[in-house]
């Protein structure tokens, strides 16, 4: 008996942006959920969320600008401004929920970029003031005091709020924000 062939076709959207944004809110979760180890929690979802706005910017400029591929070598923040230009989205970096873009840019540039440093600090204390506990809290660098569940909060809850801004006008206004992407799958007989 001949075993019949089928051929599979499949179709998908990806939106790396929102693959980057589920896992930004997957290691908050995970940091909220248990203390031990959060601060690698925190790092990841910060950065996740980072890579969420560099993509979202890509994909939204994608659809807004013809020559996006000749933008693509501008900054993150200089991408946003160009397209919050193109499509009338009114943004003040100096006030919530616009002022995480720079305190985000800032804290991915400055961890992608790290070098190894050596750390020193230098107190005097009490005895009352718990010099055991300080004697042991590890020195770290400037990116690394933005790890926070705090900064990892405010970061998401503010990027939700201007990625909404954006994508309300954008031309994929129809599309779920941040559904990974919708896939579609057909099978057929395969005649030889």
């Amino acid at each position: 008996m001949l075993k019949q062939k089928i051929k599979i076709e499949r179709e998908r959207l990806h939106k790396a942006y929102a693959e980057h944004w589920n896992t930004s809110g997957f290691f908050l979760k995970q940091g909220r959920a248990d203390i031990k180890g959060s601060y690698y929690m925190f790092l990841a979802s910060l950065s996740y969320s980072a890579f969420a706005l560099e993509a979202f910017l890509n994909h939204i400029g994608k659809g807004t600008f013809e020559c996006w591929e000749d933008m693509d070598r501008l900054s993150p923040k200089g991408k946003l401004n160009a397209i919050c230009e193109k499509l009338s989205v009114q943004q003040d970096y100096s006030s919530l929920p616009w002022q995480v873009v720079p305190e985000l840019i800032g804290f991915r540039n400055k961890s992608v970029h790290a070098k190894s440093q050596s750390l020193k600090s230098s107190k005097i204390v009490t005895e009352q003031d718990g010099y055991e506990n300080l004697m042991h809290e590890f020195l770290v660098s400037d990116w690394m005091e933005f790890v926070t569940e705090s900064n990892a909060s405010k970061v998401r809850l503010n990027l939700e709020k201007i990625m909404q801004s954006i994508h309300e006008v954008s031309t994929y206004r129809e599309d779920s924000l941040f559904s990974p992407g919708i896939q579609s799958s057909s099978a057929t007989l395969h005649n030889e």
